[in-house]
């Protein structure tokens, strides 16, 4: 599983290959691996986790994420919830509008398993809420 979710994230949410300390990926593992061993909700210390939009140039960008499951009827985890707020603006600039736009995004990441072991998919961006 572990491998699973190094891969995932690796895969649909890849490190800034230019900065040298990133460790967004290992970290998000890690938290999701904490998450699906003790059963219950994780909140990450502040991330730095550059993205890439689309044919543009990597951003550098800070989180505040948490992480959590979702139990079935037999009490199984069967997806994990991510929300993670933006708090790029106030860490780059300390004199920032504390009543700024702040952007919030869940993702839900579903998997289960079965005769071929573990199996998942993500369902990114569930919902994007800005104030």
């Amino acid at each position: 599983m572990t491998r699973w979710l190094a891969w995932t994230c690796s895969t649909h949410f890849p490190d800034n290959p230019h900065f040298a300390h990133a460790n967004g990926v290992s970290n998000l593992a890690a938290s999701f691996e904490k998450v699906l061993h003790e059963g219950h909700g994780h909140t990450m210390p502040l991330q730095r986790y550059d993205i890439r939009p689309e044919g543009r140039p990597w951003e550098v960008r800070f989180w505040h994420p948490k992480n959590w499951p979702i139990f079935d009827d037999e009490g199984s985890i069967v997806a994990l919830v991510q929300h993670v707020t933006d708090v790029t603006a106030s860490i780059l600039s300390p004199k920032a509008d504390p009543n700024a736009s702040v952007r919030v995004e869940r993702n839900i990441l579903t998997f289960r398993t079965g005769r071929h072991g573990l199996a998942g998919r993500q369902n990114s961006n569930f919902g994007t809420w800005q104030r």
